[in-house]
């Protein structure tokens, strides 16, 4: 409701300009657009929207009658040009790299390894797995970058170990679906990657800035479960009560290979000494080299 709202508000405000004559400085030299064809395209996009189609295709759509229609340049002799070109950056290769590579992870089980040994740590804590379930999918995405891949390896690595915890459903699921989401946000994420190529932005400098949102958010999840833990009075893990110091410190080992793998290619992208690109094929090779050990 408020992005409809937000929509109404900014197409008003283009059409009294338009219809008032009001243009700035890039548009001195031509002719305002006429309010009728702006109302026409604002009342096709909510039509659009309320009618329940994608947002991204009915901005295309709409995008490109309104080039064709308004645009006083040849629209169609530089459309292809302009589809095609970032299309064609090497820049792109690294999102099914990253792809492959918490692929690798899962079925080598470096990430049931990840889930254990961080379950070790934060089990005695109110809610535990629902802490681990946060943790761990915010470093399996310092890995995949991926959203969809975090949520769906973690989800069957975690949900093993809900099957008989007290845990609520509804919380069980939306941490895990939270955590999921910090796929797109904690770097290496390939949002940041198609976002760097369509604005001519420095991935690495993308990389960067996400880091402290990043550390935010995810102490922001990690307060919220807090909070609703002493709500409900859930209780940390039985299993993880009697653990010592001795089997915490053994269960770091399992960590080390994720470790590794979010050094090799976060570390070669902060140092300067590789592109996203060539780290997502670091970070492959490294998971091949991981499983096979």
């Amino acid at each position: 409701m408020i992005a409809i709202v937000f929509i109404v508000a900014i197409g008003l405000l283009i059409g009294g300009a338009s219809l008032f004559g009001v243009q700035g400085p890039a548009a001195a030299a031509s002719a305002s657009v006429p309010w009728w064809a702006l109302a026409s395209v604002l009342v096709a996009f909510v039509g659009f929207f309320a009618g329940g189609i994608y947002v991204g295709a009915a901005l295309a759509v709409l995008s490109l009658l309104a080039g064709f229609g308004l645009s006083d340049r040849p629209f169609w002799n530089f459309i292809g040009e302009m589809i095609w070109s970032p299309s064609t950056n090497f820049v792109l290769v690294s999102v099914p790299l990253f792809l492959l590579m918490g692929e690798v992870m899962l079925r080598a089980g470096l990430s049931e390894r990840l889930y254990r040994a961080l379950n070790i740590w934060m089990g005695r804590l109110p809610g535990g797995l629902l802490h681990t379930n946060i943790i761990s999918c915010g470093v399996f995405s310092a890995v995949a970058g991926s959203s969809v891949a975090t949520a769906a390896t973690m989800g069957s690595v975690a949900l093993p170990y809900f099957e008989k915890s007290h845990y609520p459903p509804k919380l069980v699921l939306g941490s895990l679906a939270a955590g999921g989401a910090l796929g797109n946000l904690i770097p290496p994420g390939i949002t940041f990657i198609i976002y760097g190529l369509i604005t001519e932005t420095s991935v690495g400098a993308l990389y960067l800035a996400a880091v402290g949102p990043s550390i935010l958010v995810v102490a922001l999840f990690t307060a919220v479960i807090l909070y609703y833990s002493y709500k409900l009075k859930l209780h940390g893990d039985a299993t993880a009560m009697g653990i010592t110091w001795k089997h915490r410190i053994a269960s770091l080992s399992d960590l080390v290979p994720t470790a590794l793998l979010i050094g090799l290619v976060l570390g070669t992208i902060y140092a300067g000494w590789a592109t996203p690109t060539e780290s997502a094929a670091l970070g492959v090779a490294g998971s091949l080299v991981l499983a096979a050990a």
